[in-house]
C-alpha cells in the first residue's frame, strides 16, 4: 500500500465515522473499505484498526453491532491526528500528496 493511500484512507475514516458513523464511511469513501484495517495498522492505531475490522464483518448485516461499533470507536479511538501526524512525519520522504 502506497503511503499515500494510508494518509488518505485514515482522513476519510475520521472524517466519516465522525459525520455519520462507520456507515458513512461504507457509504462515502467504500474506495477505502479494502484498505483501511492495514493503513490503521501502518499509522499504529492497533485499536481502530481490530473496531474498524469489527465494523466492516457488521456492516454485512448487524446493524445493532454497527451501531456499537460507532459508539466503541467515540469512546476508545476518538481522534486519530496524533497517530497520522506521527506516520506522515515518519514517512515525508516518501509521502506526495
Amino acid at each position: 500500500m502506497a503511503f499515500e493511500a494510508a494518509v488518505l484512507a485514515v482522513e476519510a475514516l475520521e472524517r466519516e465515522v465522525n459525520h455519520g458513523g462507520f456507515v458513512s464511511f461504507f457509504d462515502t469513501a467504500s474506495g477505502f473499505t479494502p484498505i483501511i484495517v492495514e493503513a490503521l495498522h501502518a499509522i499504529g492505531a492497533s485499536t481502530a484498526a481490530a473496531l474498524t475490522a469489527e465494523a466492516i464483518r457488521a456492516a454485512q448485516g448487524d446493524d445493532a453491532l454497527l451501531e456499537d461499533c460507532d459508539q466503541r470507536y467515540f469512546d476508545e479511538v476518538g481522534d486519530l491526528s496524533e497517530e497520522l501526524f506521527a506516520f506522515i512525519r515518519a514517512h515525508a520522504d516518501r509521502i506526495q500528496i
